[in-house]
């Protein structure tokens, strides 16, 4: 209902009184929600479903859940699924679904600048035709924190330090429920950091092969086939994402930085810019 009400006409004061009660009522429900999750994996009552899922639609909402969140403070959301990760798996997909959500969130949280990366793999090590090991890694280029830190991250009721608590709020209850919910389903989780240039959270979960299918989706059209595509564009990890999403493994991939180019322009000055550039075949 707050929502509603601030897409009225409202005047600064009402509306900075409105942003404040969606906001405290906001932090009260993920409070409530994370104590409740606690005490239900404290106690072994939170059990797991197995049921067929869609990989990619699954990253897909909840990455698009936070995007908002994301362009709110201009930050840059990428999401880089490995083609061959693109078919459907058996497990419980709520329950991925919501590590994805906290550790994402968490990131654009802890983020002022830059971007917040998520990338899906296969992790290292053999695979069985029944059942593969994946990779999930949420990148970002926030505030990090020192390596002593990290150790003690995933206790309950435990943060950085607790100047963190006073400026970004939370329960530290977050990064506890995420360790259970992916040791429960068979997988381990870890945390790289540097002060001042970024984190990276990792996790690895076995999950067995769907019974069905997934969906196909949208392929290239017929008349794409041969051509060669050539992508310009100043972030490297735009070019990583289209490159991965757009072509098989098979095709061939030149990554090149330009330091410099130079364009004629209408009113005869050039243009100058420092693309990267990747150009691939359609096959």
């Amino acid at each position: 209902m707050t929502g509603l009400l601030l897409g009225t006409e409202l005047s600064d004061v009402q509306h900075g009184y409105a942003t404040a009660v969606q906001e405290s009522g906001e932090t009260l429900l993920a409070l409530i929600n994370d104590i409740l999750d606690i005490s239900k994996l404290e106690v072994g009552k939170v059990e797991l479903e197995l049921i067929d899922f869609d990989l990619l639609a699954t990253v897909e909402s909840a990455v698009t859940l936070l995007a908002p969140k994301a362009r709110e403070k201009n930050l840059r959301l990428h999401t880089v699924i490995a083609p061959a990760a693109h078919v459907a798996f058996c497990g419980d997909s709520n329950r991925l679904r919501q590590v994805l959500l906290n550790l994402i969130g968490n990131a654009i949280k802890f983020t002022e600048s830059g971007s917040v990366t998520v990338s899906i793999d296969f992790a290292a090590g053999p695979s069985s035709e029944t059942e593969t090991r994946l990779r999930f890694e949420i990148r970002d280029t926030g505030i990090g924190m020192p390596e002593q830190a990290c150790d003690r991250l995933f206790q309950k009721f435990t943060q950085a330090d607790s100047s963190i608590t006073r400026r970004y709020g939370g329960s530290g209850l977050g990064l506890a429920i995420c360790r259970q919910l992916v040791e429960l389903m068979g997988g381990t989780i870890s945390v790289s950091s540097r002060l001042g240039v970024g984190s990276t959270f990792a996790f690895e979960i076995p999950l067995a092969r769907a019974s069905t299918p997934v969906p196909v989706r949208s392929k290239f059209s017929a008349q794409l086939k041969g051509l060669r595509a050539l992508v310009a564009d100043d972030t490297e990890m735009n070019l990583e994402i289209i490159s991965v999403s757009c072509r098989p493994s098979a095709w061939k991939s030149a990554l090149a930085g330009m330091a410099s180019m130079r364009w004629p322009s209408s009113n005869g000055h050039a243009i100058a810019a420092s693309p990267i550039m990747s150009c691939f075949s359609i096959r």
